[in-house]
């Protein structure tokens, strides 16, 4: 127990960010075996999602992206001034033996927002106050809040998750102690998912994936069957592919965003 007492300070510090990666790396492993340890992040998780909701990012209203504003612009400044959702499930959710892999070929040839998958997906960051249309040629870094925009031609259920570099699953939800890991997505253009992500420190890249889906999924379902793909895959590009062609459930289809980072 004193061991774990002197291993708040590192905590606080992997919260904020300032770890560096074999630190990081270690405590997560830690996490894995002490609930003690877990519980402090989770309770510092706890208390940011509190101060958010009260606290939101009002800054996010007054950003100024350009002098004509696109239309989907005020929709989704409220959109994102909403709290930064938090990954449902706990860190390393997949525990793998593959290494690392940093090398990711990104083959755009175009300034337009790419989207992959059968329902289209683009999206919006903010980066220091400032909200801009999200192109997959940009380099996104720390800090970065990502708004996934989707269009539905019908109501479905839709899921949010992502995997970075170092094969950790983050699913996102704005109710933590749900069993599923999906809202429902409405039917139109331009909607949007009901919350942010804020990115991590993990360097490499993030995909993102949205399952769209007739009705709601169980997050421990899902997870089971992405710790499945990723364990059979070496980098980012081969899971986004996998993924698209997977069946999560009976009707279910998966989009995907792979953002470049840092």
């Amino acid at each position: 127990m004193s061991n774990c007492l002197k291993n708040h300070f590192d905590i606080e510090r992997y919260f904020t960010g300032e770890l560096d990666k074999s630190s990081a790396s270690a405590l997560e492993k830690h996490f894995e075996t002490c609930s003690t340890c877990f519980s402090y992040l989770q309770d510092l998780r706890r208390e940011r999602n509190e101060f958010l909701a009260e606290h939101p990012f009002t800054s996010f209203y007054t950003a100024k992206v350009k002098e004509i504003r696109p239309a989907w612009y005020t929709v989704f400044t409220n959109a994102l001034a909403r709290p930064v959702l938090v990954p449902v499930l706990g860190l390393l959710l997949v525990i793998t033996a593959i290494p690392v892999v940093n090398k990711i070929a990104f083959s755009s040839k175009t300034e337009d927002i790419i989207f992959k998958g059968n329902v289209r997906l683009s999206f919006i960051y903010e980066r220091e106050g400032i909200v801009s249309d999200g192109r997959l040629t940009d380099t996104f870094r720390e800090g970065d809040r990502i708004q996934v925009i989707y269009n539905s031609s019908r109501e479905w259920f839709v899921s949010l998750l992502s995997i970075d570099t170092r094969w950790r699953v983050s699913f996102y939800h704005p109710d933590q102690n749900s069993v599923s890991c999906s809202v429902p997505s409405g039917k139109g253009s331009d909607l949007h998912f009901p919350g942010s992500i804020i990115l991590d420190n993990s360097d490499g890249g993030e995909l993102i994936v949205a399952v769209f889906s007739p009705q709601p999924l169980k997050t421990e379902s899902v997870e089971k069957s992405i710790s499945e793909i990723v364990k059979k895959y070496r980098d980012l590009e081969e899971i986004e592919s996998a993924v698209q062609k997977f069946s999560f459930s009976k009707g279910s289809q998966a989009s995907t965003l792979l953002l470049r980072k840092e």
